[in-house]
């Protein structure tokens, strides 16, 4: 569990017993005559509530802004070096991507292992994308070594791999890819 998950727990917990009270006469016989007087208890209630609002709204945000990852079976068969023709991202290495299962609509994430100034994907057999999206991620989530492509059609099927053409200023290398779900309307 990570960070977010706790502050999720943690809220839900503070909220509770804001929710259903605290009992008071309780607490005070277990503290044998340390519970505090009754306005201090007033403003350590409204703290309680306005700290289990605020852990359940991080909580949430930080939740919702994940990225929502599809189940694997897809996988890097093959990497290699190749030439660029942009003096200014003179590094090119190729990722070829082969899936297990039919996919239509596809969105893919390739991880290197340094900054990406540019990239291409399509079919190995050098059928491109229909209205493909392809960008390096660094609006939104500014991850600049990952590379974002996404196609509607046609369907990739096993038996067909996908090649991604990177380029950047130093030497990089794919680490993983993985699927995203489809967003159409996201970059």
């Amino acid at each position: 569990m990570d960070r977010g998950d706790w502050y999720f727990i943690v809220g839900t917990v503070l909220a509770l017993f804001a929710f259903f009270g605290v009992d008071w006469k309780l607490l005070k016989a277990k503290a044998k005559g340390t519970a505090m007087p009754f306005p201090k208890r007033q403003i350590l209630f409204l703290i309680l509530i306005f700290a289990s609002l605020a852990m359940s709204l991080i909580g949430w945000y930080r939740s919702s802004s994940r990225p929502f990852l599809a189940p694997s079976g897809i996988q890097i068969v093959s990497q290699k070096k190749i030439t660029s023709d942009d003096p200014q991202l003179p590094f090119g290495w190729e990722v070829v991507i082969e899936t297990d299962k039919e996919r239509s609509p596809v969105q893919l994430w390739i991880i290197c292992d340094g900054d990406i100034g540019k990239g291409h994907g399509k079919f190995l057999n050098g059928k491109e994308f229909s209205f493909p999206t392809e960008a390096v991620m660094t609006t939104g989530l500014y991850h600049p070594d990952v590379f974002n492509v996404k196609w509607a059609k046609p369907e990739w099927t096993p038996g067909e791999p996908v090649v991604v053409q990177l380029f950047s200023k130093t030497p990089i290398h794919a680490l993983s890819v993985t699927q995203v779900i489809y967003r159409p309307n996201s970059p």
